[in-house]
C-alpha cells in the first residue's frame, strides 16, 4: 500500500515539473501536451508498478521459501538436539557401563593373583606332602622288612622255648633236674605246673607278635 502511495506522489511531482519546464508547448496547446506527458508518465508508472509487483511476489515467494527451510532448519535443529541428548545419555551409560567392567577387570586380576597364589601354596603343599608320603613309605618298608626278621627271630625263639620246655617237661629230665637241685624242695607236680604255665605265656606272646 506505501508503495502505491509513493507511485502516486512521484506521478504529481513529474506533472508539476513537465508543466512548470515547458511554457512554449502550453502556450500553443497547453491541454494537450499535459495530457500527452501525464499518460506517458503513467504508462511508465503502470509499467514500474507491474515490475513492483512482479519482484513483490518473487520476494513473497522467496519469503516463504525462506520460512519454510527455516522450519525444516528448525526441525533439524531440533531432531538433532533430541539426537544429542540421546547420544549424551548412550555415552554417560556406555562411561559407566566402562567404570564397571574396569571395576570387575580389576576384581578378577585380584582374584587370579590370589588363586594363583593358593594354587602355588597348593603345589608347596603336594610336594611336601609327596616327600612326607614317600619317607613314610619308605619308613613303612624298612619297618616291614624289620618286623619280618623280628617274625623270623620271634618264631625260632617261640620253637627254641617250646624245645625247652617239651625237654624239661620229659620225664627223664625232669627227674634228673629234681635230682641236681634237691636243695629245691619242690615237687614234680608244681615243676609241671609251672612249666605249663610258662608254655601259656609263650603261646600267648608268640600269638600277640604275629598279630602286630
Amino acid at each position: 500500500m506505501s508503495t502505491f502511495l509513493l507511485s502516486w506522489r512521484c506521478l504529481g511531482a513529474l506533472c508539476t515539473a513537465l508543466l512548470i519546464a515547458t511554457p512554449v508547448h502550453a502556450a500553443k496547446d497547453p491541454d494537450k501536451e499535459a495530457t500527452r506527458r501525464v499518460q506517458a508518465q503513467l504508462r511508465k508508472i503502470s509499467d514500474e508498478k507491474v515490475v513492483l509487483e512482479q519482484d513483490k511476489a518473487t520476494l513473497n515467494q522467496e519469503l516463504d521459501t525462506l520460512k519454510k527451510k527455516s522450519g525444516e532448519m528448525e526441525s533439524s535443529a531440533s531432531s538433532a538436539n533430541k539426537r544429542k541428548a540421546v547420544l549424551e545419555k548412550e555415552t554417560e551409560a556406555l562411561k559407566q557401563d566402562k567404570t564397571k567392567l574396569s571395576e570387575q577387570v580389576e576384581q578378577l586380576k585380584k582374584e587370579l593373583a590370589e588363586s594363583q597364589l593358593a594354587l602355588r601354596d597348593t603345589r608347596q603343599n603336594l610336594q611336601q606332602e609327596t616327600s612326607q608320603k614317600q619317607r613314610l613309605d619308605q619308613s613303612l618298608s624298612t619297618r616291614g622288612k624289620e618286623l619280618e626278621v623280628c617274625e623270623t627271630k620271634n618264631q625260632k625263639l617261640y620253637q627254641y622255648q617250646v624245645e625247652l620246655i617239651n625237654r624239661a617237661q620229659n620225664r627223664g629230665s625232669l627227674s634228673a633236674l629234681l635230682d641236681s637241685e634237691p636243695v629245691l624242695g619242690l615237687k614234680r607236680v608244681e615243676i609241671e605246673n609251672i612249666l605249663e604255665e610258662y608254655r601259656d605265656k609263650v603261646d600267648k606272646e608268640y600269638i600277640i607278635q604275629r598279630n602286630q
